[in-house]
């Protein structure tokens, strides 16, 4: 289950170009039937970042 987690989520930074250099992942942990991560970009978001994923803070 923890392989498809991280394969899920490399394929989609792929796909959306979100985190381009990378994460740093601060939490994993399971809950009933998931798994969760909680994680940082290692760079900075840039101002077109920020237009692209307003929801991102």
């Amino acid at each position: 289950m923890t392989e498809q987690l991280y394969t899920s989520l490399d394929e989609k930074l792929d796909e959306t170009g979100y985190c381009q250099t990378g994460f740093l992942e601060i939490d994993t942990h399971q809950t009933e039937d998931r798994l969760h991560l909680l994680g940082e970009c290692n760079e900075t978001a840039s101002e077109l970042d920020k237009i692209e994923f307003p929801n991102v803070n």
